[in-house]
């Protein structure tokens, strides 16, 4: 074998000497060294050190040095201009915000003030951050010569990681230090902190008011009642489908007996008939407590057929995913509302309600169910047909404790609520599971426990659902006759432990026309994915976690990072976004889309790119932010980091805002208020 020539191989590359013979590369890359990014990250960090020597912290000198390092080595590889322009605009920010406070504290204490002790340990955090990165980088500098011509994309990759790190540093900080206030005196603070309840009041009231308004415009526009409008069963942003035929057979015959029996009975104590199917008010399905057994499946396909039949009063679907489908307090007036389509005399009782009070639907839990339920009902008598009302996810709701109040006020007027059924599914949370042993709501409810029903039960509806799965994918790709082996079948029906999200993952996952291949997919999850644990939820995040390393089998730091905080603005935004408001909070290199394609077996990508992007499960949000349950760095998103970059991100979109964008003379008018509004605003996007 010839053996390598490092000599010949250096003599065709350019010189690693400087005129001054340093070590650093003669040739930079010129494109970058000239660029006025690059030259306005050098003149910030310049004066960057000269403000920061006024500053006694730990660890700031050193911090600084190392970010020299880093500088040093942006400018001997190729770097993406973009990083390195939010790298200089993340430094410029930063020695700005430490200018202001300096003087501050100067003014404020004749010279002899210090900086607060959280904000000193907050620099302390950011400049270990750059100190590590400093090093990481020097070490990449002293490798060989041979070394580092070989690895020499490698380096450059590592060292927009290192960047991309310290970018993220600052921006952590500087959105901390702004949401704390803690550039003002300590007086001052102090003064936040005891009027802090006060401000928060005022901001609600605020709201409360604007809600307020909109009723009455609502009222006068012929609208009868403020209701969630994605709160219906057919109307959901969650990816909701029936269950599948042939499955579920004898949960759906029990609920079918019970709304069958119609309005319900008091215990009849002289036959001794206490069927408690006949007597229950409530029908309470509850699951596990990791998600995925089926129970929004079932209620949908309840709510579906019922629906049909002329029989459902009102459905609300509670959702994390859109912020009035997770607020309790939308619950019964969207079902007052629903009941007002159902029935005209209803409907004409809370017209005249809200006409009298256009607050009511504003009031507290309990006086929303008297008020908007007991009252009209016992108003419209026999007109109110019997119907059921379907409340899924009771658990999705954002106040946990809210739940409780939910359900004991309808313990409270149940019995008056007649001829209205209830079924309600949640997981077995602490606060719904004590509301159900109250007494009055256990006396009226039957409960049905899904992981009680037998094992081969469960077994046999999953490998119908599989089965059918399959062979549509083996007929879209017309895969051989032999696939699928009944054997896999099997397997991947003992792997979804009773967990009908596991069989409808796997199934998008052999599907994904991104890879376009089912049979090889199929025997990914076969050979990935091994039961090791009894935990319910392990198989379903082997798969997960499965799923995103096919995905992105080698990742950069960069590519990571930029991967996290996608997934991590899709799982934890209050109100979903759509891929062109995602991408304008967030421009990234690599494309947005591209990215999400990868993981169509979990994310709801639509074509459309204004309309929002969900998860398809929340299981999938609960793996990635459980460090016990996503074991892999590369994808685990951690809330409190994840918080702050989205903080940061706002309010850089915020930096860009226009004040008045339709030019309106007056600034405390009403939309409702100004002439020619729409066309106004159509003139100034012209």
């Amino acid at each position: 074998m010839p053996r390598f020539n490092l000599d010949l191989l250096k003599s065709k590359l350019p010189s690693s000497k400087t005129p001054s013979g340093g070590g650093a590369s003669a040739k930079e890359p010129s494109y970058l060294a000239k660029s006025p990014a690059f030259a306005a990250l050098r003149g910030a960090l310049s004066i960057f050190q000269e403000v920061a020597g006024k500053i006694p912290v730990a660890g700031l000198g050193e911090g600084l040095k190392a970010l020299s390092v880093v500088l040093d080595a942006v400018q001997k590889t190729s770097q993406n201009a973009s990083d390195v322009a939010s790298f200089a605009k993340r430094v410029e920010a930063l020695k700005e915000m430490l200018e202001r406070a300096t003087e501050m504290i100067k003014d404020d204490s004749g010279g002899g003030g210090s900086i607060p002790q959280s904000m000193q340990t907050r620099m302390e955090r950011m400049s270990k951050v750059w100190i590590e990165s400093g090093k990481k980088v020097k070490e990449i500098g002293e490798r060989g010569y041979g070394n580092r011509l070989i690895t020499r994309e490698n380096d450059a990759q590592e060292i927009a990681g290192e960047i991309t790190k310290i970018t993220w540093s600052i921006r952590s900080f500087t959105v901390e230090s702004l949401i704390a206030i803690e550039f003002t005196l300590e007086d001052t603070r102090t003064l936040v902190e005891l009027h802090g309840g006060r401000v928060e009041a005022k901001l609600g009231s605020m709201d409360l008011d604007l809600q307020i308004i909109k009723t009455k415009q609502d009222i006068y526009g012929g609208l009868v009642l403020p209701h969630a409008v994605h709160a219906r069963h057919d109307r959901s942003i969650s990816v909701l489908r029936a269950c599948h035929p042939g499955t579920r057979v004898d949960l759906l015959g029990m609920v079918y007996r019970w709304v069958d029996y119609g309005p319900a009975v008091a215990p009849n104590m002289t036959t001794g008939d206490h069927d408690k199917l006949k007597t229950a008010r409530v029908l309470w399905i509850n699951g596990p407590g990791s998600a995925g057994t089926g129970k929004s499946t079932v209620a949908y396909t309840v709510a579906q057929i019922l629906e049909s039949q002329n029989k459902l009063g009102a459905s609300f679907f509670c959702s994390r995913d859109d912020s009035e489908c997770c607020d309790p307090k939308q619950i019964f007036p969207t079902i007052a509302y629903q009941l007002g389509l159902l029935c005209p005399q209803f409907r004409r009782v809370i017209s005249a309600l809200l006409k009298a009070d256009p607050e009511i639907a504003l009031s507290e839990i309990p006086l929303q169910i008297q008020n908007l339920l007991v009252e009209p009902l016992q108003a419209v008598g026999s007109d109110m047909p019997f119907c059921v009302v379907v409340i899924d996810a009771l658990d999705e709701c954002q106040d946990g404790g809210a739940t409780s109040i939910i359900l004991d006020s309808l313990a409270r007027f149940v019995t008056k609520l007649s001829p209205l059924k209830f079924l309600i599914t949640s997981r077995p949370e602490p606060n719904i599971m004590r509301a159900f042993r109250l007494s009055a709501l256990d006396e009226i409810t039957q409960r049905f426990i899904m992981h009680q029903i037998e094992p081969h039960v469960v077994e046999s509806d999953l490998e119908n659902y599989l089965s059918a799965a399959l062979l549509d994918i083996k007929s879209h790709y017309l895969c051989d006759d032999g696939w699928p082996a009944i054997g896999d079948i099997k397997t991947l029906v003992k792997l979804s432990s009773g967990l009908f999200i596991f069989a409808a993952t796997a199934a998008r996952f052999i599907q994904d026309e991104h890879h376009g291949n089912p049979q090889a997919q199929l025997a990914h999850i076969l050979q990935g994915v091994s039961d090791g644990s009894s935990l319910p939820h392990h198989l379903l995040d082997q798969l997960y976690s499965q799923v995103l390393n096919q995905a992105f089998p080698t990742m950069s730091a960069e590519l990571s990072s930029r991967l996290k905080l996608t997934l991590g603005f899709i799982v934890l935004l209050q109100e979903p976004l759509s891929l062109s408001g995602l991408a304008n909070l967030m421009p990234l290199s690599v494309s947005m889309h591209v990215i999400l394609q990868k993981l169509q077996s979990v994310i709801v990508v639509p074509e459309n790119p204004n309309e929002p992007i969900r998860l398809i499960h929340p299981s999938f949000y609960e793996f990635l932010v459980d460090a016990a349950r996503c074991k892999d760095s590369q994808f685990l998103i951690k809330p409190a980091l994840q918080h702050t970059a989205m903080a940061s991100a706002c309010l850089d979109a915020m930096e860009n805002l226009a004040g008045n964008p339709s030019r309106v003379d007056d600034h405390g008018a009403l939309h409702s208020e100004v002439e020619n509004l729409a066309m106004i605003t159509l003139e100034t996007m012209e």
